[in-house]
């Protein structure tokens, strides 16, 4: 799909929906997204961890890594 977006634009292509973990960030970024977008996941992680502000930083911060490797 991503490379049939490619054909019709020369923006970004951002890819979202089901993105959970590092890894599907970085499966995302492998098949050539150009940014990836986390949503409700995050939002799980702030209920879970009762707001704790140094969990969530860990977690969006293992998921921007991925985006690097």
């Amino acid at each position: 799909a991503l490379t049939a977006i490619r054909k019709t634009t020369t923006l970004p292509v951002c890819v979202g929906f089901g993105i959970k973990t590092a890894e599907d960030v970085k499966n995302m970024t492998a098949t050539g997204a150009d940014g990836v977008v986390v949503g409700s996941s995050i939002v799980t992680k702030i209920d879970e961890s009762k707001g704790d502000a140094s969990c969530i930083a860990s977690y969006v911060a293992a998921l921007s890594a991925a985006t690097r490797q």
